[in-house]
Parts: C-alpha cells; structure tokens; sequence
C-alpha cells in the first residue's frame, strides 16, 4: 500500500534548502503535514514536479534581481 505522501505521485512542494552537510532538500506540504525529502528521494517520487518547482524557484530569483 502507497503512503500518502507517493500514492499519486504528485508532490505539493513548500520549501527548499540546503542541509548542513551541503544536500538538497525539499519540504513537501499536503495540507495538514510538512516532510522533508531528499533531492533524491523527491527525483524518484515526482521528477516533473522537482523540475517545475526549481523552474518556479528560478524565474522568481531572476525577475528579483531585474527590479
């Protein structure tokens, strides 16, 4: 049985940063919970998402330094 953070494979990511030891990680919301997965681990479960969310991410960085 899928838990509910993969059973749609659709994460709704929160948050990112860089743990102390330099790795990547995610917080993923679903609405009543928080969870930190790894790159890895966020990669294996929705690689499109991770993808849109760092594009997100990228775009709003970029417009920031614009103004």
């Amino acid at each position: 049985m899928a838990d509910k953070w993969t059973a749609d494979h659709s994460l709704k990511f929160d948050g990112i940063y860089l743990s102390s030891n330099g790795q990547l990680m995610f917080v993923i919301n679903d609405g009543t919970q928080k969870r930190v997965l790894s790159y890895e681990e966020a990669m294996d479960t929705d690689m499109r998402g991770v993808c849109n969310f760092l594009s997100a991410k990228m775009k709003q960085k970029l417009a920031v330094q614009q103004l």
